[in-house]
């Protein structure tokens, strides 16, 4: 069952509401100017989106933006690899909360205090599933998550908005559970997939790790199937869909989904492993699941995959193939296409994407005229050895891979990247610079400063996101 919340209730848990200055939003140099037309070199604390071109928006630019059907704005107020709100953030005060767009004003809903109200104790919010996401047909708000009980057990909901913002329901998908999962993963928007009911969700907890070093070791991989009965949501069917998954199968903060829908069918990529296994030997699967007949496809073996970073990418185009990138963990990402549409028995045989030899993190959509669009955190050095974030497309063929920023500081880096998109065709690209020791996440505060960017046009330019989202739609619905 669910509780819904709205009136004074769902206002108050709003919270503090931040207007906007509907006119020179970020600032006049970013307009008209291409923002990675030329590669952005940043230094250690110093960042020129900030410091150069003024940026300081009035929404979170760590949180991944997801869009109802009128293009307005939903994320979730976060700062990847920071363990609290770091003190640079620009909306103080709302660290975990989910922020929207309403008539020119971003609004406040406390998912925490949501799910507390639910389930009648003083828990915490714990994960959720990445960014928030939409019913195609109803344009209805959802999102996974993960509450740690007050007595240390956990519970799995799904948190709905039907009314974009107006009113919220918590809906449980298990009640009591010990094991927390390690990843948990909704549908996300990528081009073509139709999000609708029944929906997939993939959750997975990692097995018993070996003493000795290993590149991956083997865990399971969940699965349950929502629907909407009697106008609740539950889970209609549950069960697994690898014991040799890897430790990290599904759930890349990195990827813009996984699964992809059609109205008959839902298509999931994932990878497995062994102990013992080199480098470059887990593999890609994928598999489908059939709406109508409520079963599933036999799994298809689709490609190598690199290690517990190589989680594999998907999207559907507008003829209903599904391209897969197979992951990779500063290795060669690999290319393939299923050979028929709806249908993931069979693909193309692997391509090596020219010059993407050593990727990780993909961010891979495919828009509206079936260009795929690929950011990937990119190894190989430029200068005095810089890493960095690269840019890539395929319309025909793939091309040049372009580097748009670079590390500010040598060897290791994260460049934080996540490709979004909305249903017009614009293209949202969140980034930042991860430079410090691996190990020295608590030093967040110093360095990260996050970015979102725009395009209109399909990656040709692009731009910093202005505080009221207003970018001229240039795609086609």
């Amino acid at each position: 069952m669910a509780d819904v919340l709205h009136g004074p209730i769902a206002f108050a848990l709003w919270g503090q509401r931040i207007a906007i200055v509907l006119a020179g939003l970020v600032c006049a140099t970013c307009a008209g100017a291409d923002l990675l037309g030329e590669t952005l070199m940043p230094s250690k604390y110093h960042h020129p989106e900030y410091e150069q071109l003024g940026y300081s928006p009035a929404y979170c630019a760590g949180g991944r933006p997801s869009f109802d059907a009128r293009g307005r704005a939903y994320m979730v107020v976060d700062y990847p690899f920071a363990r609290a709100e770091p003190p640079q953030t620009t909306v103080p005060g709302h660290y975990g909360r989910l922020m929207f767009l309403r008539d020119g004003v971003w609004r406040f809903a406390d998912l925490q205090a949501l799910l507390r109200q639910h389930f009648g104790d003083e828990g915490s919010l714990v994960a959720y599933s990445k960014q928030p996401e939409f019913i195609r047909d109803t344009d209805e708000m959802f999102l996974l998550v993960q509450y740690r009980r007050a007595n240390d057990r956990c519970a799995l909901a799904l948190v709905t908005s039907p009314d974009h913002g107006d009113s919220f329901s918590v809906h449980t998908i298990e009640a009591d559970y010990a094991a927390p999962y390690n990843r948990i993963a909704t549908e996300h928007f990528a081009g073509h997939n139709s999000i609708g009911w029944p929906m997939l969700v993939g959750l997975s907890r990692q097995g018993q790790k070996p003493e000795e070093r290993v590149v991956d070791y083997p865990g399971v991989l969940y699965y349950h199937i929502l629907n909407k009965v009697n106008g609740h949501i539950v889970a209609v069917e549950h069960g697994t869909l690898s014991d040799c998954a890897s430790s990290n199968p599904i759930g890349s903060m990195y990827v813009t989904t996984q699964i992809v829908s059609t109205p008959s069918r839902i298509h999931i990529a994932w990878h497995e492993t062994n102990i013992g296994v080199e480098r470059g030997g887990n593999e890609t699967y994928a598999r489908t699941y059939d709406k109508r007949a409520g079963s599933w496809s036999e799994k298809t073996f689709v490609g190598p995959s690199a290690d517990d970073h190589g989680f594999p990418a998907v999207a559907l185009d507008s003829k209903g193939y599904i391209h897969i990138l197979c992951g990779a963990h500063v290795s060669q990402v690999y290319y393939t296409r299923s050979t028929s549409p709806d249908d993931t028995s069979a693909f193309e045989s692997l391509e090596p994407i020219p010059g993407v030899t050593k990727g990780t993190h993909l961010s891979f959509v495919c828009d509206l005229r079936d260009r795929l669009h690929l950011f990937f955190r990119d190894n190989i050095e430029m200068g005095p050895e810089r890493r960095g974030l690269s840019y890539t497309t395929r319309d025909d063929t793939w091309s040049q891979p372009r580097r748009v920023a670079n590390s500010p500081e040598q060897g290791y880096c994260r460049m934080c990247n996540h490709l979004s998109m909305d249903q017009r065709g614009r293209l949202f690209l969140n980034y930042g610079y991860f430079t410090l020791n691996y190990r020295s996440e608590g030093k967040v505060e110093g360095w990260y400063y996050p970015v979102l960017a725009y395009s209109t046009d399909r990656g040709e330019t692009w731009s910093l996101v202005p505080d009221d989202f207003a970018v001229s739609p240039q795609g086609r619905r």
